[in-house]
């Protein structure tokens, strides 16, 4: 059973929501723009309603950008548990599975706006990027701790 309004759509269109007695239709035009390129819907709140869901983001089915990786390097154990060094990126994967054309603004996991901040890709040129707010004030979470929407979203920018 999911917590979260259902996002299972692999488009970039937004489900219908209801709303006060009545069903509100956002769809991804000139003026909404955005595209959710993480691998999980993305569902978001108004600050005084968290019943009702404003945006539901679908994740674009195998669109999501991810970072390439190097091997994690054995280090040892501790207490019987193994450990590794840190992941160390070398860039975005190739090539990138969406097309960014059309979006003026994306919505990206955690690593790949730092990333993206400190190497700044031509792939991200002229857009708005931004990650959901999993902060303590912009998450929303159930009872047991679950994230199931965000209150806002933060921007990277350079």
């Amino acid at each position: 059973m999911s917590l979260a309004p259902s996002c299972d759509t692999n488009t970039i269109a937004l489900h219908p929501l209801k709303r006060n007695d009545s069903f509100i239709y956002q769809m991804a035009t000139p003026d909404f723009p955005i595209l959710n390129c993480t691998p999980h819907p993305i569902t978001i709140f108004t600050s005084d309603d968290l019943e009702h869901p404003l945006y539901c983001l679908p994740a674009v089915q195998d669109g999501s950008i991810r970072l390439a990786t190097r091997d994690m390097t054995h280090r040892g154990t501790f207490h019987g548990i193994p450990v590794v060094n840190p992941q160390s990126f070398t860039g975005l994967q190739s090539p990138l599975p969406v097309d960014l054309e059309s979006a003026t603004a994306i919505i990206v996991s955690w690593p790949v706006a730092e990333w993206a901040q400190a190497n700044r890709p031509s792939e991200f040129a002229g857009k708005r990027i931004f990650i959901p707010d999993t902060s303590e004030e912009g998450a929303v979470r159930t009872c047991g701790g679950f994230i199931i929407g965000v209150k806002r979203l933060v921007e990277y920018s350079w």
